[in-house]
């Protein structure tokens, strides 16, 4: 005895055609419902199946990357599933081909509505194989979307395409795309495209021969990240700042601005999540010796290269680099001519110390380090008190005599 929310296709099958069947039990669906599709044989739809309330849709028999006993098969020059605007529908264990020869924007699935997918294999429409699109102006949205174990290939154009600046905080687990973009139109062929305007999550997603990019997600504001997300050779990726990259293996045009990945991963040389060098000044004579100093050095013309020494005398730390191939360690020149002093050094810093953070209005801000009330540079001081256009915080950057201190302001407050 099936339960009351289940709609089952065979019951609506009245011998005039699969899409016939489909639109009354649509009609007899409410929200909330599923629509199974319960027969072994394939489907035949000569029409695009138009969602147009909150619903799922189920296959009957779960199904492999490489089709099965069952397939919802499209006639040539026709969407998919249509998922319109204001249907959350849940879709999952199924196959969606296209017989598609005639090109244009004939997607597998267009959604312009929230849509959880899993295990939904698309296969040969001349569209995008998955169309997330959600505009605020045309008052549609996928925001939240999320789709897992999901397939794409031999697609027109892109395998998954997330678009709009109500397409963002969607979630993309586990899903693939392989031999998309075969109508080979420049930034329309992509494996995952992602043209949010805020970003999206991608998880351990695969891609494989696309046209052009695997990943591609160049958005000026858009965060997308990409966990151990992988293309196959010669794939490449296309991602800009602020999207970041968390292993995986990709290649390609990859720069960060949040954390900056390149084609290994994260180069964390060049991290700018948390700037540390904002909080306190690079390393000058006479640091304090509770700082943490990490440097490396090479040199272009000496295989040997030099390392960072640090060298207390009489209670003066000072900071040198020395030769590592010469006994006597004697110090690091820029200026001596020729052999181990010539060519240039380049260096990584990475600089860490305890930074002191108080907060309190501006009137309350000290105006200088004492015994019992010690500053330091870098040092923050919050204001506590909301105004716009005003500091979030204050910043030690300069203890003077006496312990004066010279403040610079933050950024200001919205």
């Amino acid at each position: 005895m099936f339960a009351d929310w289940l709609i089952r296709f065979s019951d609506y099958e009245q011998g005039d055609g699969d899409l016939n069947a489909f639109n009354r039990a649509m009609a007899a669906a409410e929200e909330g419902d599923t629509i199974l599709f319960d027969r072994a044989a394939d489907y035949n739809f000569s029409g695009t199946l138009q969602v147009t309330k909150s619903i799922g849709l189920w296959g009957g028999n779960p199904t492999n990357s490489t089709g099965g006993a069952q397939e919802l098969r499209f006639a040539n020059a026709n969407t998919g599933i249509r998922v319109n605007d204001g249907a959350l529908t849940t879709m999952q264990d199924m196959v969606v081909r296209s017989t598609n020869g005639t090109a244009g924007d004939f997607h597998g699935v267009h959604a312009t509505a929230p849509i959880v997918m899993r295990n939904v294999f698309v296969r040969s429409f001349q569209g995008d194989g998955i169309l997330l699109s959600g505009v605020a102006a045309s008052g549609t949205t996928v925001v939240g979307s999320y789709l897992e174990n999901c397939s794409v290939s031999l697609a027109g154009k892109s395998g998954y395409h997330l678009s709009g600046d109500l397409a963002h905080g969607c979630e993309v687990i586990g899903c693939s795309a392989d031999n998309v973009g075969t109508r080979d139109i420049a930034g329309s062929d992509v494996g995952f495209l992602d043209e949010s305007t805020s970003g999206n999550s991608y998880v351990m997603c695969h891609a494989a021969l696309s046209s052009g990019f695997d990943y591609q997600c160049t958005g000026a504001s858009a965060r997308s990240s990409y966990l151990n997300c992988y293309s196959e050779l010669p794939g490449t990726a296309n991602i800009s700042n602020p999207s970041v990259v968390f292993g995986g293996f990709m290649r390609g045009t990859i720069t960060g601005g949040w954390l900056d990945p390149t084609s290994n991963g994260l180069d964390l040389s060049r991290t700018e999540w948390i700037n540390l060098a904002s909080l306190q000044p690079k390393f000058t004579a006479g640091s304090s010796v509770n700082d943490v100093l990490y440097e490396q050095a090479s040199q272009t013309d000496d295989a040997t290269g030099y390392y960072m020494m640090v060298v207390n005398a009489a209670g003066v730390v000072t900071y040198q680099m020395r030769h590592a191939g010469d006994a006597a360690k004697t110090a690091y020149s820029l200026t001596a001519a020729g052999g181990r002093g010539a060519g240039y050094l380049s260096t990584e810093r990475l600089v860490a110390r305890t930074v002191r953070v108080s907060s309190g209005t501006l009137a309350e801000r000290p105006t200088t380090s004492t015994a019992g009330d010690t500053w330091a540079v870098g040092d923050l001081w919050f204001n506590s008190a909301y105004a716009a256009a005003t500091p979030f915080f204050w910043k030690v950057s300069v203890v003077g005599g006496g312990g004066a201190l010279t403040w610079v302001d933050g950024p200001n407050q919205p």
